[in-house]
């Protein structure tokens, strides 16, 4: 009940954007050792081999400095990540998220 899932598009590529905007209003990034809640941290790494943070940059995209192409780098969840997800009952793919991009 203390966890939520956000989906956060960055406007600048600023250092711990994410973890310090959150952090400033107690809505701490699950295993950020730094802006972080030691007491869930502890317990998500005992309860789900979580040993990194529950943030993940699942799609980027950039415009090639020489090309001026659209380049376009999707990444996958990693297991650990996809069984927390899964033991919160939250329904979150890839594509689903992705399609909220084209609507």
């Amino acid at each position: 009940s203390r966890f939520s899932l956000v989906e956060v598009v960055l406007e600048t590529g600023r250092f711990h954007q994410i973890r310090k905007h959150f952090a400033k209003i107690r809505h701490y990034v699950i295993g950020d050792k730094r802006h972080g809640d030691t007491k869930y941290n502890k317990m998500v790494r005992m309860n789900f081999d979580l040993d990194y943070m529950f943030l993940h940059a699942s799609k980027l995209e950039f415009t090639h400095p020489v090309t001026g192409e659209t380049m376009s780098v999707v990444a996958p969840l990693r297991r650990p990540f996809l069984k927390m997800l899964d033991f919160m009952g939250w329904d979150f793919t890839l594509e689903k998220a992705f399609a909220s991009d084209e609507d």
